[in-house]
């Protein structure tokens, strides 16, 4: 396991062969080509070719150290806090990165390594939906859709391909850390930038209901994956300061996560905290205790000391939104939810092999605005697939995301690798059941936010597979807790 490990870090840290130094310099040519042309045609932009160059500078230095080139991927998420209906300049330069690593990782690993890319069987899922993606071009354009809105909704299930980097250049367990560190840098800025947004929006509220429509519903996704990875971590670990610490950060994204307003992820992170408890051994359920008490003893003064005289009132709305969950048809929203799942799923028995293409829109009755319109979105993502691509395509898609879940739970149950990873596996394999129950009311197969989720989780734990593919019964473990490399 050792040596894959050492073969796994080292891979792009460094040039192996003359093949590779020239294969790099001919890539950065190109891209200083283009530069040079977009520079010439226009005197404008010009004066922005110094920041080219730098950029170059930079592709060229991060490419070749994978760790790096992850992270940066990672922290460019944040150009999600920006949303908009046209393409910007920041998502640009986001995709231009973005794709250009993904093309030069394929390039190392299959024309100058000559290395197998599908690695194990759910890799071949995953590429096998991803071509039943681009294949459904056919069908919008036979049926006179729009091969632009196929074209965004490919751009963005294309984030999937996050994972291929990440199996492969995270096999060290360093490595592993310092991407999860980037990753909640994310996390931390979406959820001071929500933070100040609601405490400037819910200052003008007058009525309770406007508290609630003052909420910041970016980043939920990640907020739930940290509370429920912080507390698995917590208690995995016995070192007292590293706890502290751990609990520190599940109430701040807790308290994130509360501040969303978003029911159906409350639901699934309380899910997946009573399939963690369950999963725990009897000294660490005793540790995951006391910090659901400590959560539920501090919750009441954070609430007061930041939001002062409407702290009641913040209360008072979170709780009024999280019973509503419970009132079925009575709730104009969730009424709302189902009428849509009653016009996709007529709109799924026209085509329910194959699906109706990327980027197809299905006609449903708005109930709250009563207008009928067309949609691009359904907040049920398996609805949502088989729309899209079909039961072939949905199945295809499931069986790579059941095949992760799998993975996940074997490698924490046989404790391959250190304490660390073993925690990893465990708060990855909860997270994806979570992603579950969020599906169940959210599109989450085509949201941004979910499909990196999603890659990461898959990336980290096919990372933590040995390298000889079979996973062994048992590895050693490292006794030195969870904070150990």
């Amino acid at each position: 396991m050792e040596a894959g490990r050492h073969a796994g870090s080292s891979i792009g840290m460094g040039w192996r062969d003359q093949s590779e130094s020239s294969l790099a310099i001919g890539f950065s040519a190109a891209l200083l080509t283009i530069a040079l042309i977009v520079w010439a045609s226009t005197a404008t932009w010009g004066v922005l070719l110094p920041v080219v160059l730098l950029a170059l500078m930079y592709m060229y230095w991060s490419f070749r150290r994978p760790v790096v080139a992850i992270s940066t991927i990672v922290l460019s998420f944040l150009h999600n806090l920006q949303k908009s209906e046209e393409i910007t300049i920041i998502e640009i330069i986001f995709a231009v990165y973005f794709f250009g690593y993904i093309t030069y990782w394929f390039v190392q690993k299959w024309f100058v390594r000559r290395e197998t890319v599908l690695v194990y069987v759910p890799d071949y899922f995953l590429v096998a939906y991803l071509l039943v993606c681009v294949a459904s071009a056919t069908i919008i354009l036979s049926s006179g859709g729009s091969i632009w809105l196929w074209f965004r909704e490919l751009l963005t299930e294309a984030e999937l391909l996050l994972y291929f980097p990440i199996r492969d250049g995270l096999r060290c367990e360093r490595d592993r850390k310092i991407v999860l560190t980037a990753f909640c840098v994310v996390a931390l800025w979406v959820a001071i930038y929500n933070f100040l947004g609601y405490l400037s929006s819910s200052a003008a509220a007058v009525y309770l209901w406007q508290l609630v429509m003052s909420r910041k519903g970016i980043g939920s996704h990640y907020f739930v994956a940290l509370v429920l990875g912080w507390v698995n971590l917590f208690a995995s670990t016995s070192k007292r300061f590293v706890r502290i610490f751990y609990a520190a950060g599940v109430i701040f994204f807790g308290g994130a996560l509360a501040l969303t307003f978003s029911r159906g992820f409350w639901i699934a992170t309380i899910f997946g905290l009573v399939v963690l408890f369950l999963l725990l051994q009897r000294s660490e359920r005793k540790r995951f205790l006391g910090l659901l008490t400590l959560i539920a003893s501090t919750a009441a003064l954070s609430v007061t000391l930041f939001f002062g005289n409407l702290g009641a009132y913040v209360g008072e709305a979170l709780v009024n939104r999280f019973i509503s969950s419970g009132s079925g048809l009575g709730d104009i929203s969730v009424a709302a939810r189902f009428r849509e799942y009653a016009d996709i799923l007529a709109a799924i028995k026209e085509n329910p092999l194959i699906g109706h293409g990327m980027g197809a829109t299905f006609t449903y009755y708005n109930i709250l605005e009563r207008i009928t319109e067309q949609s691009l979105y359904a907040h049920n993502a398996f609805l949502f697939l088989i729309f899209k691509v079909g039961i072939i395509g949905a199945a295809l898609f499931f069986a790579y995301f059941f095949l992760i879940m799998k993975t996940s739970f074997v490698l924490s149950r046989r404790k391959v690798g250190s304490m660390f990873d073993v925690a990893i596996n465990r708060a990855i394999l909860v997270v994806l059941l979570g992603l579950l129950m969020i599906a169940t009311n959210s599109g989450v197969m085509v949201d941004k936010e979910a499909l990196f989720l999603i890659s990461l989780c898959a990336g980290l734990t096919m990372s933590m597979v040995p390298s000889t593919e079979q996973i062994p019964e048992r590895m050693p473990v490292s006794r030195g807790g969870v904070g150990s490399s």
